[in-house]
């Protein structure tokens, strides 16, 4: 019958209309497909350098010292400064400071306090540059007293210091010994004071050490917290004699008289 082969043909034709795009599926599937691969790709090539970077910091924190590779922390540690090589003079002699001056000269005193320490290390030695000294305001107890020890290799100061004082110019009641020792050097010990005329003033007692290698110590005291100006703070100066001349004959001085220049010469600016 015509309208039934015609309704069939109809309905042919609309299933075909109908019909899934199988090609079209397969090419969205395909590519699908090779992004998910890409991405499982790219994730196990990150936990694989993860993994590595792991192990290699673990290595690095167990291998121990000593072997040929060795751990490098991961804050490394200040590097400790270089020691201090003292200062030279100009012919390379190592210096002594003001403070290594303070040092010695305290070592060398008894016991008690001190303060108001004052000192010129050997940086200005030379011809004409003024000498190095150290200074205290020392207590034993007693009172306050100024003691000092000044160094020279001046052959005018060995002259002037190797000798008692011309009696005529002594104040009446100084005293003065003079020793010649054993190895040829000269100990003075005055008991004077600061004035040698009429006047008032602080005692000063004073030891003076001069060696046949030219040089000289000095080490004085007053019974006064100052040279000059100041009131007395006790009837005589703490130290005895014999104490000053200790002093002086320390070889404790040895390692100052070491940065004396032997000459002139030696202080003269090389050309």
């Amino acid at each position: 019958m015509p309208f039934e082969d015609d309704l069939g043909a109809a309905l042919r034709r609309t299933a075909d209309a109908l019909s899934t795009d199988t090609a079209s599926l397969a090419a969205a599937g395909l590519a699908r497909g090779r992004a998910l691969r890409r991405r499982r790709r790219a994730a196990a090539v990150t936990g694989a350098f993860v993994a590595v970077t792991a192990a290699c910091v673990a290595a690095v924190l167990v291998v121990p010292a000593g072997t040929a590779r060795q751990a490098v922390p991961a804050v490394t540690a200040p590097a400790k400064e270089p020691a201090k090589v003292p200062p030279a003079t100009p012919a390379g002699r190592p210096q002594i400071s003001d403070q290594e001056m303070l040092t010695l000269f305290k070592a060398l005193l008894p016991k008690g306090s001190v303060t108001g320490g004052r000192a010129r290390g050997t940086q200005t030695i030379g011809s004409g540059n003024p000498v190095p000294y150290a200074e205290f305001v020392f207590d034993d107890g007693e009172g306050a007293a100024t003691v000092s020890v000044d160094l020279s290799r001046d052959p005018d100061d060995q002259r002037q210091d190797n000798q008692c004082p011309d009696p005529a110019f002594m104040k009446k009641g100084t005293k003065c010994a003079r020793t010649q020792l054993p190895d040829g050097s000269v100990l003075t010990v005055v008991q004077g004071w600061e004035y040698q005329d009429a006047r008032t003033g602080p005692k000063n007692w004073r030891a003076v050490l001069t060696t046949p290698e030219g040089g000289r110590i000095g080490a004085s005291e007053w019974n006064a917290a100052g040279e000059k100006g100041v009131p007395q703070t006790r009837p005589e100066p703490p130290l005895t004699p014999a104490q000053l001349g200790a002093i002086v004959r320390s070889s404790s001085w040895d390692k100052v008289f070491e940065a004396f220049p032997e000459s002139d010469a030696d202080t003269a600016p090389a050309s």
